[in-house]
């Protein structure tokens, strides 16, 4: 019966008391103060009350949510169970808007299932990282970045998801991705991580990085400006492709541990194909290529035969090793065209004529 409004801040009440369809409740409150504030807020998020049979009774999915300004917010939330079972999720998010979007996701799970005095009791430590970004090309004209990771150990959907189609799914993937291109230039740049992850067998494999540097076809020798026909030498044609990979597969519990650097396998190769064209005869047209490969290896793989265990024994060396290779080509190319003709006399038809090459 008593309320009192300051416009954009409060609303105070006075005693009151809930009623249902007009009928009165024992529910009542001797005062109440409701904020009136508009746009982003932080406050609690209230938990759920959970009972699992493995982990016991639960409190999941409480929290706090954090407002951080206009482009970007952050969501904590975490759950306890009685068995010892707890969790803690992070999510911040952030947006811009004709620009770029993203959410991040951080879940680290410590999981107790039965008792500690039973032979069927378990415990499970787990962490699982999402990571999705995406950016308007439109903002930045000639260079795109996108992101979609989706890594963390290979239990962690057995202890921490209900989700039938979400449990059931053993392939976790992951990648990121950038390239830019120099607007005039024929220089274009792409650079790439991949992650590939089995929950069954628990291996994973990760390329980290993965770089394309290329420059399409140049002819080095022809003119910014000439006139009549070019000259069979500036008909000549370079390009120029650089690749580079990093990459390694191993077993997940061998992740971060001692030597596990030293298993990456690193390889580059540079490409520069030289290509000419030019009219051997009228009706025919030659064209010779030639394309150098180098590639470069940081580790020597050698195999001997060992007479005395009759075996293959292997032995891998670091530094730095290159392999050359020269390919050339020659093709000759040639087009037939023909006009059939017909309704000559009927300049109104529909269909004139049907040209053909071969």
């Amino acid at each position: 019966k008593k309320i009192k409004i300051i416009p954009n801040k409060l609303m105070i009440s006075g005693p009151a008391n809930l009623e249902v369809e007009g009928v009165p409740t024992p529910l009542f409150i001797p005062f109440a103060i409701f904020p009136l504030t508009h746009g982003q807020r932080t406050g609690l998020l209230p938990p759920t009350y959970e009972v699992s049979q493995q982990k016991g009774i639960g409190l999941v999915n409480g929290g706090y949510y954090f407002g951080l300004g206009d482009y970007a917010d952050l969501t904590v939330r975490g759950e306890v169970y009685s068995y010892g079972s707890w969790g803690l999720t992070l999510n911040p998010r952030y947006f811009k808007r004709y620009h770029y979007s993203g959410s991040f996701m951080l879940s680290i799970d410590t999981t107790r299932f039965g008792d500690p005095e039973t032979p069927d009791f378990t415990k499970s430590k787990d962490f699982r990282v999402m990571w999705s970004h995406s950016m308007d090309s439109k903002a930045y004209p000639g260079v795109s970045f996108s992101a979609s990771v989706n890594a963390g150990t290979s239990t962690y959907n057995y202890y921490n998801v209900t989700d039938a189609q979400t449990r059931l799914n053993n392939i976790l993937s992951s990648s990121i991705a950038f390239s830019k291109n120099w607007t005039g230039s024929p220089f274009n740049l792409t650079l790439s991580a991949n992650h590939s992850q089995n929950t069954s067998t628990r291996q994973v494999n990760i390329t980290l990085p993965q770089m394309a540097f290329n420059m399409n076809t140049i002819y080095p020798l022809q003119p910014k400006d000439f006139v009549g026909n070019p000259k069979w030498y500036q008909k000549i044609g370079v390009g120029y492709a650089l690749s580079f990979q990093n990459a390694v597969n191993f077993a997940d519990s061998m992740f971060m541990k001692p030597g596990f650097f030293k298993t990456f396998q690193t390889s580059i190769q540079h490409q520069v194909p030289i290509s000419l064209t030019l009219p051997a005869t009228r009706f025919l047209t030659i064209s010779p290529g030639v394309s150098y490969t180098e590639r470069w290896f940081t580790k020597e793989q050698r195999l001997t035969f060992n007479e005395k265990e009759n075996k293959l024994d292997t032995v891998i060396t670091p530094g730095f090793y290159t392999a050359r290779q020269v390919t050339t080509s020659l093709s000759l190319s040639s087009a037939v065209y023909g006009m059939f003709q017909f309704n000559k006399r009927n300049k109104d038809a529909r269909i004139q004529a049907i040209r053909h090459v071969m």
